[in-house]
């Protein structure tokens, strides 16, 4: 694992968003990966940021409210295809996705929760700020495409502080 200047890894989250990156996150004993295909980097009180949305009925929300970190493991293109979708369609209260998926942990000096070996790419992130979406506030087509069931997201706005390259 190499540290590795942020914007390049951004680079590949932006090629691989639309397929699928994994977020990490968790407390102590308690980890959990999801795939998420949302999002965005930018920069946020003059520092580089990502803003991701997780369902409030998603375990890893729980998860991320607890620990105020995340990481986001990028896989290299087209790689990882089924352990996306499990991670995507199955629930870390369930199984662990880890094991279930074969997936390697690997750890950094700056964070407890761990990356994915297996990707090429990881940003550590802090979160800045938190919002749940107001439904009365979303485009009414969204709320017709993506929310009829009500389970809205929270944005989480986080600071990318380190980037690593597998």
């Amino acid at each position: 694992m190499k540290e590795v200047e942020i914007t390049r890894a951004i680079a590949g989250w932006d090629r691989e968003l639309e397929h699928g990156v994994f977020l990490t996150t968790g407390t102590g004993t308690q980890v959990n990966t999801m795939t998420i295909a949302w999002g965005a980097t930018g920069r946020f009180w003059n520092r580089p940021c990502i803003t991701v949305a997780v369902r409030h009925s998603r375990y890893t929300h729980d998860l991320i409210d607890l620990s105020d970190q995340f990481v986001i493991s990028i896989p290299a293109a087209g790689s990882l295809k089924q352990e996306l979708s499990i991670c995507g369609t199955r629930s870390g209260r369930e199984i662990d996705k880890f094991d279930a998926c074969s997936l390697t942990r690997e750890y950094v000096p700056e964070t407890t929760i761990p990356l994915i070996a297996q990707c090429e790419y990881h940003l550590v992130c802090t979160i800045s700020y938190r919002q749940s979406m107001d439904p009365l506030l979303i485009d009414a087509e969204y709320v017709h495409q993506s929310y009829t069931d009500h389970d809205h997201h929270t944005m989480y706005y986080a600071q990318i502080i380190k980037a690593y390259q597998s």
